[in-house]
């Protein structure tokens, strides 16, 4: 609509981009003349005559389109802030137009976003910044208009946040609609001649519905750690260990076997750099002998260590340095561990 009145923060620079259309641009004064030739028998020849002209100017068209960008439902977690929805809003009319935007609930779903807001592509941007949203992008308030030129779109940004109760698998649908602010444009069928001099176009308001979806929560990962000891072998019953409380005592020369148990508990991901570090007491020396010192994992086989002592260089989880033995400490490097993982270390140490 071509109207003085009208006004807007947006209308300034507000071609962010130009399709490759042809409609002729309101307001054009089309003119044609019709021409006849004709000769007179034993005069001239070649003589022409010119109608009037006929003239008409051509009026906007009032059209808008409204294209989601959003890649089918939204993924969220419950208690997400900033939750952005774009869009692009084309100008599909032959005339500058200004339009209303608004963003809303729908009813037929399981929860209402909160803090509904909008934002306009700002069109001064750099070109990163251009159609994705950022902080120098434009509030845009329920009292503002966007001024699109005929032909032109520009990106909206619809933030929302999810409630904190929102659970797993609901849904939230939120409706953006953009329609024509003249006068009686969204009201009238297609084809109406405004008394402003507009004609209502096929759209003169467009919407898009999208839905935010929230995910399956997750549990933070956890390491649980837990020891105790197996069995005991007193110097009197050599090569006939017992468990705790047995036949075999806790004295000197009685070597007694621990077991570490490490699990990760989670619902998915995993944990980097998951190092055991077991202090033997000073009223005991650790056992060195092949095949006391073993880790195995989710059950599995128990793979042998071989302790290496006092390397300057922390455990690693390759085969040949896994486990290690420094300052009193039985060191092992686990690496990077799953949810759902378990690990069973076993060691010895002997009673001085």
């Amino acid at each position: 609509m071509k109207n003085l009145v009208k006004t807007s923060l947006f209308a300034i620079g507000a071609v962010a981009s130009s399709a490759a259309f042809s409609l002729t641009p309101a307001g054009d004064e089309i003119i044609n003349q019709a021409v006849a030739t004709y000769d007179i028998p034993g005069g001239a020849s070649g003589v022409t005559a010119t109608s009037n002209e006929a003239k008409f100017t051509v009026l906007e068209r009032i059209e808008v389109n409204v294209t989601s960008n959003n890649s089918g439902n939204q993924s969220v977690d419950a208690g997400d802030n900033d939750q952005i929805l774009t869009y692009t809003v084309t100008n599909n009319g032959n005339g500058e137009e200004s339009f209303k935007i608004s963003a809303t609930n729908e009813v037929s779903d399981n929860f209402d976003v909160n803090n509904i807001r909008v934002f306009i592509d700002n069109p001064n941007g750099t070109s990163a910044e251009q159609g994705v949203y950022d902080a120098n992008d434009i509030v845009y308030n329920v009292s503002d208009l966007l001024t699109l030129p005929a032909e032109t779109s520009r990106k909206i940004f619809i933030l929302n946040d999810i409630p904190t109760g929102a659970t797993s698998n609901q849904q939230a649908k939120v409706k953006v609609e953009v329609s024509s602010n003249t006068s009686g444009a969204t009201t009238a069928i297609a084809g109406t001649l405004l008394p402003t001099g507009e004609v209502v176009g096929n759209n003169p308001f467009n919407n898009k519905t999208d839905t935010f979806v929230v995910g399956t929560p997750t549990t933070p990962l956890t390491v649980n750690i837990n020891k105790t000891i197996l069995q005991i072998e007193d110097p009197f019953h050599v090569g006939n260990p017992s468990a705790p409380g047995g036949v075999n005592q806790y004295v000197p020369g009685s070597i007694v076997t621990y077991q570490i148990a490490v699990s990760v508990a989670g619902s998915t991901g995993s944990v980097n750099n998951l190092v055991v570090t077991d202090q033997i007491p000073n009223e005991m020396n650790f056992v060195t002998a092949a095949g006391t010192f073993t880790v195995s994992k989710n059950g599995a086989v128990a793979t042998s260590l071989t302790p290496e002592f006092n390397k300057a260089s922390p455990a690693s989880s390759s085969a040949d340095d896994q486990g290690e033995f420094k300052d009193g400490d039985v060191i092992v490097n686990l690496g990077t561990a799953n949810a759902g993982d378990n690990f069973n270390i076993q060691l010895q140490a002997e009673i001085k």
